[in-house]
């Protein structure tokens, strides 16, 4: 099972995991007894804004991934370094004899939802989704990185006026400023 640590994750930011979604709060430090397999981890700094950074993990043993909040791209990002483990696993022992910092990954994918009329998906859900998608396909469509972004723009839904979002010239504007940012 791996542990996902976000160390420097600012409070009340969108968080999503797979098929659950979430607020992180003040003293959210991270996931832990996350099932090896494909997870798809997603952030956004708004739950109502239509903009999400995302990224493909492929776990495959016991392992902790540390990622930190980049302020100034409003994603996370993924540290690699051979001696994150050890340091992360000194982390955790430290985070689990605090107030619940740590959050396990089946209680959380098991929470009651927010939303009442929504309906919680199955717990197998993500992996029988997953079940077919191979390491390899994902970086050839996303490349090494596995990240991505998307933005949703509520005239390119069909119940608009029901979804909150930008509208198209806004969406179009922030993907612009963000791919000029990106190579400048």
């Amino acid at each position: 099972m791996a542990t996902l640590l976000f160390p420097s994750l600012p409070p009340k930011l969108f968080v999503g995991i797979n098929l659950t979604t979430f607020t992180s709060s003040p003293t959210f430090q991270g996931i832990t007894n996350i099932p090896p397999g494909l997870h798809f981890l997603y952030s956004g700094t708004d739950a109502s804004l239509s903009i999400r950074h995302g990224r493909w993990l492929l776990i495959t043993d016991p392992r902790v991934y540390k990622l930190h909040w980049n302020a100034s791209l409003e994603h996370l990002d993924l540290r690699d370094s051979e001696d994150v483990h050890d340091q992360a696993q000194d982390y955790i022992s430290h985070q689990q004899r605090k107030a619940r910092a740590l959050i396990d990954y089946a209680a959380l994918i098991n929470a009651p939802n927010e939303a009442q009329d929504v309906s919680k998906p199955d717990p197998n859900s993500w992996s029988t989704l997953t079940s077919h998608i191979t390491a390899r396909c994902l970086t050839r469509i996303l490349g090494a990185s596995l990240t991505l972004t998307s933005l949703s723009s509520a005239a390119q839904d069909s119940d608009a006026e029901h979804i909150p979002g930008l509208s198209s010239e806004q969406a179009t504007a922030v993907l612009n400023a963000r791919d000029d940012s990106e190579l400048g």
